[in-house]
């Protein structure tokens, strides 16, 4: 059974959390789980099966052993991301999955639905509810596109990028923030981690090779944004694709 997927503009994934440190994403996350789990979040408590959280809350999970547990990283620019902010987070920092969603939900992951199926019925709740157009500024629109295509991210891209959108750097990076709600160094740290995991699961290229291309300096460099970003440890995230 797949147990990663990649969409343009989220990962899905079945995960174990034992007791991850707090942490936050440059994403939006959503949590499902077939056992009622702990979640720490914005310094509350909640004893729950589903929890949506808002990009760069401090949380935490903890679940039983043997829960099966499905996680939802989601692109802060996506559309997506735009709909469950104006209809679930636009005051709070997290809450629970509608209750027919949540229900939905779980009733594939107890029948070991496959994860397509799982994500499939996340987009059918969202579908028809997002904005037709966008007001975004076009030279961002296009930014995004380079970095979504680019296969590789380095260091000193961003003169590269600035330049691409007829940008001065300072402008571009002040934009940014301004469109997108993070800086452009976090964006692109985010981006270099799901290439690598894109590189290593899909081109079945070794780590460290993978890593580097994509733009980190080394694996450990990776690996500590791994730990930084997700809460857990590179090879305890890398689990999910062998089970």
């Amino acid at each position: 059974m797949e147990t990663i997927l990649y969409q343009k503009d989220r990962i899905v994934l079945f995960a174990e959390y034992g007791d991850p440190a707090l942490h936050k994403h440059f994403a939006k996350h959503i949590l499902l789980s077939d056992r009622p789990f702990l979640c720490r979040v914005d310094g509350q408590e909640h004893v729950v099966r589903s929890m949506m959280i808002r990009s760069q809350v401090l949380h935490s999970v903890k679940t039983e052993s043997d829960a099966r547990m499905v996680v939802f990283f989601i692109d802060e620019t996506s559309a997506l991301s735009k709909q469950i902010q104006q209809r679930y987070l636009a005051e709070r920092s997290h809450r629970p999955l509608p209750p027919s969603l949540e229900q939905a939900l779980l009733l594939r992951l107890r029948c070991h639905s496959p994860l397509q199926a799982i994500d499939q019925c996340v987009a059918a709740h969202f579908r028809g509810r997002q904005s037709a157009g966008s007001d975004m500024d076009p030279r961002i629109a296009r930014l995004l596109h380079i970095i979504e295509e680019s296969e590789t991210l380095p260091q000193d891209i961003y003169d590269s990028l600035s330049s691409q959108v007829c940008l001065s750097k300072s402008r571009c990076l002040h934009l940014f923030k301004e469109t997108i709600g993070i800086d452009l160094k976090n964006y692109l740290l985010l981006k270099r981690m799901e290439k690598t995991y894109r590189y290593v699961t899909e081109r079945g290229m070794r780590i460290t090779e993978a890593a580097i291309l994509s733009g980190f300096s080394s694996s450990s460099h990776f690996a500590e944004a791994c730990k930084q970003h997700y809460g857990i440890s590179l090879s305890d995230f890398l689990k999910a694709q062998k089970r």
